[in-house]
């Protein structure tokens, strides 16, 4: 194999792992405080950009509370999540600014 297949190779395997950590963090994301909250899935494409990627995923600690916040940097959105792997988004954004093809209503 040269260096070009094992490039591809190696970019197609990470582009599975983001899609499949993309899809077990949209799995516990709900979006609204209403009798039908809906799930945010974060694995569906933009008709602009295309698949995403994760790029970054970690943790971030507030300075003076010292509240623990998961942090994901997709190739289009940086997210904000509660500490806990259960946690949902840190904060809704209202809704004007929400996208309607990210969500599914379940």
């Amino acid at each position: 194999m040269c260096r070009a297949d094992i490039g591809r190779v190696n970019e197609t395997i990470q582009d599975w792992g983001s899609r499949e950590r993309l899809g077990e963090v949209s799995d516990g994301l709900r979006i609204g405080k209403d009798l039908l909250p809906s799930r945010l899935d974060l694995t569906l494409p933009t008709p602009h950009l295309g698949p995403h990627k994760l790029l970054k995923e970690g943790v971030l600690v507030k300075t003076k509370s010292g509240r623990e916040l998961r942090v994901l940097l997709r190739s289009d959105i940086l997210l904000l999540l509660n500490g806990s792997e259960s946690g949902g988004l840190y904060r809704e954004a209202s809704p004007q600014h929400y996208d309607p093809h990210l969500f599914v209503y379940t």
